[in-house]
């Protein structure tokens, strides 16, 4: 945390802290599966990038930033968008965001909740690439703003919700 100059009071950076290493270590020893011998290595485990718990918080924590942005700009913050009005392009986001369930139950039914986890990391790497390939901040085009921003809620939605399952804290600033 210091290292990444996130923060600069001490209490505070003690508590981003102490949830990324929460994050970094439900992470670590839950994407292995059963019948995997797990090596832990706090350098990968605390890694921003790649399959991790600070990964999966840094993606929630930089779409909150965005929303809390667009309200701060007091932009519409319009999440409902008529599913049949959505372009192809954005559907294979939506699909993997509707999948939670599924993925649940799977991991459940398997007894192996890296199931779950490497979803939800499948979905942290999936907003970086839509939020790349379809920037919407300075979008003046309404309807594409709106498709964009209900895109952007339902990764927001998924990913807290996952977040909440494993019982991984969201810090306020990464």
């Amino acid at each position: 945390v210091l290292k990444r100059g996130i923060e600069k009071e001490e209490e505070r950076i003690e508590k981003i802290s102490r949830e990324i290493g929460i994050a970094a270590l439900k992470v670590f020893m839950l994407k292995f599966g059963r019948e995997k011998v797990i090596s832990f290595d706090f350098e990968e485990a605390l890694n921003f990038d790649g399959d991790t718990g600070p990964y999966l918080q840094y993606a929630t924590v930089r779409i909150n930033s965005l929303f809390k942005k667009l309200k701060e700009e007091e932009k519409e913050l319009k999440v409902f968008y008529p599913l049949k009005d959505l372009p192809e392009d954005l559907w294979g986001y939506l699909m993997l965001c509707e999948n939670f369930d599924l993925k649940i139950e799977k991991a459940i039914k398997n007894l192996d909740p890296s199931i779950f986890v490497y979803y939800l990391i499948d979905i942290a790497k999936n907003f970086h690439i839509f939020y790349t390939n379809h920037p919407f901040l300075k979008e003046e085009n309404k309807e594409i703003y709106n498709k964009r921003l209900f895109i952007l809620y339902q990764f927001q939605k998924t990913l807290k919700k996952g977040l909440e399952i494993l019982n991984i804290p969201i810090p306020e600033k990464m």
